[in-house]
This record gives C-alpha cells, sequence and structure tokens, in this order.
C-alpha cells in the first residue's frame, strides 16, 4: 500500500518552518532521540517526551519540541499556535475540558504523520 502524501503547508494552514519541524520532531521520536518519560519519571538526562507537559525541563510535548527548536516562535504554553494544528494538541491533552493523558512516541510520530496527511482525528485508534 502506498503512502498517503502530505498536504502543503499552505493547506494545512502552518508556515514552512513548523511544516518542517513537525517532519523532525516526528524524526527524532521514531528514531529515539526523544524518549518517552512517564509522568512522574525521575529521569533527568536526555531528551524526553511526554503529551501532558509543555515544557518542563528536559521533556517537553509536540508544540513544546517544536518551540524548543525555533519552528514555533509563540510558546506553546500559551495555546498560541496556529489554530488548524488543535487536533495535533488537544486530542491527546484530553482537549479544553477532558483529562491530560500521554500518547507514546511512536503513537506521536504516527499522529504527526496522519495530521499531515489531513486526518482531521490524528490520535484516534487505528
Amino acid at each position: 500500500m502506498l503512502a498517503r502524501p502530505y498536504l502543503t503547508p499552505s493547506e494545512l494552514g502552518i508556515d514552512h518552518e513548523i511544516f518542517e519541524g513537525l517532519l523532525r520532531v516526528r524524526d527524532m521520536l521514531r528514531t529515539g532521540e526523544l524518549e518517552y518519560r512517564p509522568p512522574r519519571s525521575t529521569k533527568t538526562t536526555g531528551r524526553g517526551f511526554n503529551m501532558t507537559f509543555w515544557e518542563c525541563g528536559t521533556v517537553r510535548c509536540i508544540g513544546g519540541w517544536l518551540h524548543e527548536m525555533g519552528a514555533l516562535k509563540i510558546h506553546p504554553r500559551f495555546m498560541c499556535y496556529p489554530r488548524s494544528m488543535e487536533p495535533l494538541f488537544l486530542a491527546c491533552t484530553g482537549g479544553w475540558e477532558g483529562e491530560p493523558r500521554s500518547i507514546t512516541a511512536e503513537q506521536a510520530a504516527d499522529a504527526i504523520d496522519r495530521w499531515l496527511c489531513g486526518d482531521p482525528t490524528p490520535h484516534a485508534p487505528r
């Protein structure tokens, strides 16, 4: 089965820098450069990933790593990112009303790929 093509940055409602940043974060998640850290992890070395943290020391979410790399200019903690990106962030944090929940690095990488292909619910179980 052929992979679905990605939408363009303009079709996704983001700029080219964010698009490239998402590809880099996805690759970092897939290669283990960003490793999943469960909530309350005591590990403080390396680069951690957890969708329940915007930015907490060495642990960040997708938006936190985009910000760290300079691809997202406005701090994601204040929910200032292109509105078209909401499904990528809110689905795994419980949305505006839900309880925060985390996803693994592999699930996050897959969600980035699905969102870049135009999937409006990138975190839905497959």
